[in-house]
């Protein structure tokens, strides 16, 4: 996303100008995706009785994912989505509020917002190759107190760290959600596993910007961002009491033969034929008096 100059196009050129072109970026994409090749090429979960024991296998680990760390996933991308909604539909009443920001000064937000996305997206992964955990706790805390700041902003100053706050730790926490999303499906149901995300993500586009225009216009919109905090929070407390470590384990590294240890002495004698080696030694025949003289 580039709100800088969307903006800027939408000032100069009218609205209108702004939907045409992401119409056209859009059908831009899907010639792009036409020309990817296929990645997968399995049957799903089929009914065949040959794949009837790898079906199960995957029903069975689907079902322990719901048990595990499944639902605090969606929780928290739901409350992560929650977020984006708020961005949309209340940030720039906020803006106008505190700094009577132009589209322009909008756009130049978040286009900040998402240069410091651009630098937070490696380092979340990077940490999340030490714990799924890890990585999200901490940014997920940052997104809470982010959103919770922005109302509280009394200038444009403490608005930009409040937003930047906001956008840093989300995007710090996207990688590690993406990880555990793949942590836990199974190799025959990835696409379902991914179509929960979506699902969260759409959810959350449906409900979030309704339910925040309410509190906006009831309230203020301070209210609404407060509640998108909330819901951070909310989700946050979930993660942290039900969602396990789903960072697979190292396996152990293999004892390597000491470099400065002299080397195991060998026997210079050939090795014995494999049939020699294999016939077991015969018994000494029994001992025979020698003939008398008649």
């Amino acid at each position: 996303r580039r709100p800088r100059s969307r903006s800027r196009r939408a000032e100069v050129l009218g609205p209108h100008a702004l939907f045409h072109a992401v119409g056209v970026c859009n059908l831009l994409c899907v010639a792009g995706y036409a020309l990817l090749p296929e990645t997968h090429q399995g049957t799903g979960i089929a009914a065949s009785d040959a794949g009837a024991a790898a079906d199960a296998d995957t029903r069975r680990r689907l079902a322990a994912a719901w048990r595990g760390p499944l639902p605090p996933l969606l929780a928290m991308q739901l409350a992560q989505y929650l977020g984006y909604a708020c961005h949309l539909s209340v940030v720039p009443l906020r803006a106008v509020d505190v700094m009577a920001a132009s589209p322009g000064d909008i756009g130049v937000l978040f286009s900040t917002v998402s240069a410091v996305a651009i630098v937070g997206a490696p380092l979340g992964g990077y940490l999340a190759d030490f714990g799924r955990r890890t990585a999200v706790v901490p940014a997920a805390s940052l997104t809470v107190l982010g959103a919770a700041a922005v109302p509280l902003a009394a200038d444009g100053a403490q608005f930009y760290a409040a937003m930047i706050a906001w956008g840093l730790g989300a995007s710090l926490m996207t990688p590690a959600l993406a990880a555990i999303s793949a942590d836990v499906a199974p190799p025959k149901a990835r696409g379902a596993v991914v179509s929960y995300s979506r699902v969260a993500q759409d959810s959350a586009f449906l409900c979030g910007p309704l339910a925040y225009g309410a509190l906006a216009d009831a309230l203020s919109p301070s209210a609404a961002i407060f509640a998108s905090s909330a819901c951070s929070a909310a989700a946050l407390g979930f993660f942290a009491a039900r969602a396990p470590e789903t960072l697979p384990k190292k396996a152990a590294a293999p004892v390597l033969p000491d470099d400065d240890a002299p080397p195991a002495r060998r026997d210079p004698s050939p090795a014995p034929p494999a049939a020699m080696a294999a016939t077991p030694p015969k018994a000494p025949a029994p001992m025979q008096d020698p003939p008398r003289d008649p």
